[in-house]
């Protein structure tokens, strides 16, 4: 699994218009080419080349597999992005399936979309007031004798279910976090 980038903006932009201004001259090519088929190893190679000019990603040591020169990582982005098909209704590569295929398979995402201190610290205590809220009616409910034996259980239930919820949170962060 990739690690998630995040780049600066107005680099990320600039890269992505480049990315898309090749990959629609690889298409442009194929459509000039017809019907000789265009050889998807050097769409691959081209896509290669740009990402390796681009330095935004770090595609490691070039390797030979198979008579194909292969990035050491992300070799499932250059072939994402050297598979891409047109748009079906411009009939070109637009710019956001090229930001989509750098999401969804590289995780390179643009700085704007990393997420501020304050909305995470928003979302942290919408999830405690969500975890809490069953307690504390409980609580007011109570009005009867055993009320320290049910309160216990009840803290002791919402310690559990805290835990559980931390854990699986942890488990589904991303690994580059898990080492802060």
């Amino acid at each position: 699994m990739n690690s998630v980038a995040y780049i600066a903006n107005d680099r990320y932009a600039f890269e992505v218009a480049a990315l898309t201004a090749i990959l629609r001259s690889i298409h442009d090519e194929r459509i000039a080419a017809y019907p000789r088929q265009t050889d998807p190893a050097e769409v691959y190679e081209r896509v290669h080349v740009a990402l390796r000019a681009a330095r935004f990603v770090d595609l490691g040591e070039p390797r030979v597999i198979n008579c194909r020169v292969e990035p050491e990582h992300h070799g499932d982005l250059v072939e994402a992005l050297a598979t891409l098909e047109p748009d079906a209704v411009t009939g070109t590569i637009e710019g956001d399936q090229v930001k989509l295929t750098l999401a969804e398979v590289g995780a390179i995402f643009p700085a704007s979309a990393r997420p501020t201190v304050q909305e995470a610290a928003r979302a942290a205590l919408e999830d405690a007031k969500a975890i809490t809220r069953p307690f504390l009616e409980t609580v007011a409910a109570l009005g009867t004798r055993g009320f320290d034996k049910m309160a216990r259980q009840h803290i002791e239930a919402f310690r559990a279910e805290a835990d559980r919820q931390a854990d699986a949170a942890f488990a589904a962060a991303p690994d580059h976090l898990k080492n802060i």
